[in-house]
């Protein structure tokens, strides 16, 4: 019997086989295929989050426009917002609510260390706490209007609404932008 099954071997069929196994297994597992496979919350805690996104918007502008007075301003509305939306975290599934909070309070943490941050240090903070954001966007459906970008330059993600790129980490100094839309 194995002597049989040796000599049937071909590669043309075995190639043909794990072509097969590979279409099914993408059939099988969307997010295999590229697809995300968003979470969908209540529509409270949606428009919460929602609300996180438009906030950190007008800090990522203020960071691209080098404006420090509405950095700051940015900065502490940005922090409340986050504040409300994970005291929504309970109208969650219990799994989806410890992930949430995890985030929620990892993004926090780094925009509340930024405010007394300067230099890289700030920035690297920055950046941690827009890469939190970026989680939340892949992770949960939210607003469609936002992406999630990346400059390949820095390898910094960010997210942001519109389609140019606009990089809030690469403003100082004159460098030349940097970024693609890679999500969304």
């Amino acid at each position: 019997m194995l002597a049989q099954s040796l000599t049937s071997f071909s590669p043309r069929r075995c190639a043909l086989s794990a072509v097969v196994f590979a279409v099914a297994l993408l059939c099988a597992f969307p997010a295999i295929a590229g697809r995300n496979a968003e979470l969908v919350l209540s529509p409270a805690l949606t428009r919460e989050l929602n609300l996180v996104l438009k906030t950190s918007e007008a800090l990522h502008k203020s960071l691209v426009r080098q404006d420090d007075e509405q950095v700051e301003i940015g900065l502490k509305d940005l922090l409340q917002q986050i504040d409300h939306a994970r005291a929504l975290s309970h109208l969650a599934k219990p799994h989806e609510r410890a992930h949430l909070v995890r985030i929620l309070d990892a993004a926090r943490e780094q925009f509340e260390v930024t405010k007394t941050a300067y230099g890289e240090q700030r920035r690297a903070h920055l950046e941690d706490a827009f890469n939190q954001l970026v989680n939340l966007v892949r992770i949960y459906r939210l607003d469609r209007a936002y992406g999630i970008f990346f400059c390949p330059k820095d390898k910094t993600t960010w997210v942001q609404k519109g389609a140019k790129p606009q990089n809030p980490f690469r403003t100082e100094g004159g460098r030349e932008p940097c970024g693609m839309r890679v999500e969304r």
